[in-house]
């Protein structure tokens, strides 16, 4: 029968767009066929958001929680911290769509989202998680609710490819540099990449990009790590009282995740005692392979 994933939010969406415009670049010349399916389901699911006042709709007729880029939600409780990112992914969206389908529609919504002041807002991240994280009792890196990090990887980075005027490049760059101090500090090839294509002129410890490829675990199989026995490993307090590694650990010393982790949060991870779960190999394959496309990364 036929599954349906419900509530569906903003990261599904990002991860879609990415998808769709690399296959475009990769597949329109030879796969034209391919390209026109891709070429429709960008053009449906942009018409979906757009058409339903910048929300996913659920099939009961309401929006899902947390895919929402209309200004109602960025005027809200939940929505003032999100409105950073999700301007940007919005803008993101629009700019893939015109990409690919060269249609005018999208080029009048993306100036028309510009003229709503969506661009502004690309740039506030930083000052408002840091203010929302201080009415929480925490600060940024224990408040972050950490896949936010690949979606503004992903947003920003495409936001800043596809930008002809250079003014709104600028402003895109500057906003992207804004979530420095969230993933700048982990290390992670799959977040520096992105920004090295996108800032060029900032500089990136590629010593610890290399010792990251080098140190990740070979496998992906889930189990128990604990932090609470490491008398090697001294730990600090976070503003609120989060606990945290005093240096960022190797990923052969850290639990077996996706992207979406704190790596240097200083706990003992449960897994693999009841249950056999086996994590994606994603978080290699993505970096390495983006590495490589982009001559970061030599063949040996």
């Amino acid at each position: 029968g036929l599954v349906y994933k419900g509530d569906t939010s903003s990261d599904e969406i990002t991860a879609h767009f990415m998808n769709m415009l690399f296959s475009h670049m990769f597949l329109q010349d030879v796969d034209p066929d391919l390209d026109e399916l891709i070429k429709q389901s960008a053009k449906n699911l942009m018409s979906h958001i757009v058409d339903n006042g910048y929300q996913l709709m659920e099939c009961n007729g309401k929006p899902t929680t947390w895919a929402k880029w209309n200004l109602d939600y960025f005027n809200s409780f939940m929505g003032w911290t999100d409105a950073c990112l999700n301007s940007a992914e919005l803008l993101a969206y629009l700019k893939v769509t015109e990409y690919i389908t060269g249609e005018q529609r999208w080029t009048d919504e993306y100036q028309k989202l510009i003229d709503m002041g969506y661009a502004d807002l690309t740039l506030k991240h930083y000052d408002r998680a840091y203010q929302t994280s201080l009415l929480e009792g925490g600060d940024i890196a224990t408040e972050l609710m950490y896949g936010d990090n690949m979606l503004a990887t992903c947003s920003y980075w495409l936001l800043i490819a596809l930008e002809e005027n250079e003014e709104l490049k600028e402003l895109y760059k500057n906003g992207y540099r804004g979530w420095n101090g969230t993933f700048r500090r982990e290390h992670n090839p799959a977040y520096d990449i992105p920004f090295m294509l996108s800032c060029p002129e900032d500089d990136i410890d590629t010593d610890a990009l290399s010792d990251w490829f080098r140190r990740v675990g070979v496998t992906r199989l889930v189990t128990s790590v604990g932090l609470s026995s490491r008398y090697d490993v001294p730990c600090r307090y976070r503003f609120g009282g989060e606990k945290e590694a005093s240096w960022r650990l190797a990923p052969d010393e850290f639990p077996i995740s996706k992207y979406d982790r704190n790596p240097y949060a200083y706990k003992d991870h449960e897994g693999g005692r009841d249950q056999y779960q086996v994590e994606s190999a994603y978080i290699y394959t993505f970096a390495y392979w983006l590495g490589r496309y982009y001559g970061i990364i030599e063949e040996e």
